[in-house]
């Protein structure tokens, strides 16, 4: 889905989906309402990757009273993408700019208007506020932007850009997901998220990862406010991914190991169950989050942060 707003699909089946599964580029308000992915008779996988995918989108995605069981990664992923800066021009305010990742090009990223923010490669931070006034396609992994203010000093073929307009709120309730080889629910997005009344079973990584990266996937960006609610998990974090030695992750990729600024704003962890875990204990990892809350939650077998 490309280009869509005020998009609704309720109560759809789907049995079988070869690579991606729903993939949600550039559109504005989505509701994703009864829908069902499950594995067709005689079969144990639905999908080959991703469930759910959300790229560049805004407005508010909505995932509710749906099913997802059997995927060979995530099941939801919301994000922006970080396009590197390879060029800039003070004289008339321009940037190049280019897709880093050959799972991610082609697309139109910008429109006039689309606030923006420069992002140190090494520690994700921001360190400049701009926006497009006009966007120029060079090629299916170039483009050129001509901004509204002055430029920053950039560090090029290092640094990148976020499209901050292009970044969605979240809602994901009352779903059932269970036998997923990667994580539940990958968000990077500066926006509100909210996760409640959800059965995760049997997952094999985070059942909430919070990532940003602008040296491997590109996949930005900064992570505002995140609550993880009454939700039931059961038996996840098996771990044959590498991933699995943590339930709730934040993990910005910072290269630069002297930065101890935070990049995410806030996981609150509140009134949920975590019960037969896979390993001695549950555990948690909390890198470069500012703000983390983890009450009134039971454990059949403890946890424990890093």
């Amino acid at each position: 889905f490309d280009e869509c707003k005020n998009l609704t699909l309720q109560n759809v089946e789907i049995n079988a989906m070869n690579g991606m599964g729903l993939v949600f580029q550039n559109c504005d308000t989505m509701r994703l309402n009864g829908v069902k992915c499950v594995p067709g008779k005689g079969r144990t996988i639905c999908c080959n990757a991703d469930f759910f995918h959300f790229s560049g989108c805004k407005g508010k995605i909505t995932v509710e009273n749906c099913t997802a069981i059997g995927a060979h990664d995530d099941v939801i992923n919301v994000h922006g993408t970080h396009l590197q800066i390879v060029e800039q021009n003070p004289d008339d305010k321009s940037i190049i700019v280019k897709f880093r990742i050959a799972a991610s090009w082609g697309f139109n990223a910008y429109k006039k208007g689309d606030k923006i923010e420069f992002v140190k490669n090494q520690t994700l931070l921001p360190y400049g506020k701009n926006r497009v006034k006009k966007a120029q396609v060079i090629d299916d992994y170039t483009v050129k932007l001509f901004l509204t203010r002055k430029l920053p000093k950039a560090e090029l073929d290092k640094d990148v850009i976020e499209n901050v307009t292009r970044t969605a709120r979240l809602v994901v309730k009352n779903n059932y997901f269970e036998r997923i080889s990667s994580r539940a629910i990958l968000c990077t997005t500066r926006k509100k998220v909210v996760v409640k009344n959800n059965v995760f079973k049997n997952i094999c990584g985070p059942v909430l990862y919070v990532a940003d990266d602008c040296n491997f996937w590109y996949e930005s960006g900064r992570s505002g406010v995140i609550k993880f609610i009454n939700n039931t998990i059961y038996g996840c974090d098996y771990g044959f991914t590498g991933e699995g030695e943590y339930i709730i992750q934040s993990d910005p990729v910072v290269t630069d190991k002297t930065s101890k600024t935070p990049v995410h704003k806030a996981i609150i962890i509140k009134n949920n169950k975590f019960l037969n875990p896979t390993k001695d204990k549950f555990y948690f990892k909390f890198a470069y989050l500012k703000k983390r809350v983890i009450k009134n939650n039971y454990f059949d077998n403890g946890y424990e942060e890093s």
